[in-house]
C-alpha cells in the first residue's frame, strides 16, 4: 500500500518523530510518500532510514516557486 504524510506545516524535530511512527507501522512493501517544507532537515531523515532499514528514495522539488520537497520512503 501507498500512504501519505504532509509534513509541510511542521518544523523539526516534529517531521521526524512523526515519520519515525508511521514507519513503525509500514509493511514489506509499503511505501510512505513524505512531503516537507524545503527548510526540513532532510539529511536526519535520510540517516533515521539508514538507522531503521528503510530506503530513502526520490527528494525533490514539487516545483520551482512551491520549494517543498517529496521523498518515498519503504521498507528494504
Amino acid at each position: 500500500m501507498e500512504y501519505q504524510l504532509d509534513l509541510t506545516a511542521y518544523r523539526c524535530p516534529l517531521p521526524l518523530l512523526m515519520i519515525k511512527k508511521a514507519l513503525a507501522t509500514l509493511a514489506k512493501g509499503d511505501v510512505l510518500w513524505v512531503t516537507l517544507a524545503a527548510h526540513s532537515s532532510v539529511e536526519d531523515i535520510r540517516l533515521l532510514c539508514d538507522e531503521l532499514g528503510y530506503e530513502f528514495q526520490s527528494k525533490q522539488p514539487v516545483n520551482q516557486t512551491d520549494k517543498r520537497l517529496v521523498f518515498a520512503i519503504f521498507l528494504q
